[in-house]
């Protein structure tokens, strides 16, 4: 179809749109006067603050909190003083045989653990952990910290001290008895009696 012709001076306006656009305006102006209207005053809020009852219920949720946390104060307390009475603690049974303490990474069997250090050493004691040690050890760091930690043959423990300092003529990583001081086979752990 060819396109109709513009006649001069006379606009057409579309009556179906503009009665649409007029019934959504309607509409919002309305949703926007109800929540004018129904909108809760400011200034009613209740500036007593709480009630007696409600602090009343506060005074006794704090004060059975209070006695909770004292008698747990107490409990640990308690266990710390009877820490050195247990036998065997209260940790989970290690992994492997019994008293297997040794290196996983070795072959031979029957020999026992040493920490290498002077005859006369009054405080024989090991390192904390290997992890700590390869960390002192690895890399660029390591070539500055050489010898950090003590001797790296040495069986370490948690509750070990930084570096390792035994009383033994070498450092070997056996099983806690045995005939003579060497590397033997062992799942690294002790066990629980």
């Amino acid at each position: 179809m060819n396109a109709g012709r513009v006649v001069a001076g006379h606009f057409q306006v579309d009556t179906q749109g503009l009665l649409f656009t007029g019934l959504s305006l309607a509409v919002h102006a309305g949703l926007l006067a109800a929540m004018a209207f129904f909108m809760p005053p400011l200034g009613a809020t209740d500036e007593d603050g709480i009630s007696a009852d409600q602090q009343y219920l506060l005074q006794q949720y704090l004060q059975a909190a209070a006695e909770k946390e004292q008698e747990e104060k107490q409990e640990e307390q308690v266990q710390d003083n009877n820490a050195d009475n247990k036998e065997g603690g209260t940790g989970t049974r290690a992994k492997g045989e019994e008293g297997s303490m040794g290196n996983p990474n070795t072959k031979a069997t029957g020999n026992k653990y040493g920490v290498q250090g002077p005859a006369d050493n009054a405080d024989p004691h090991i390192a904390r952990q290997a992890a700590l040690r390869d960390a002192a050890e690895f890399g660029m760091i390591g070539l500055l910290n050489s010898g950090a930690g003590g001797d790296p043959n040495a069986p370490t423990a948690p509750w070990g001290r930084d570096d390792s300092l035994g009383n033994d003529a070498l450092s070997a990583r056996g099983n806690m008895w045995g005939a003579e001081i060497g590397e033997s086979f062992g799942a690294g752990g002790l066990g629980r009696a």
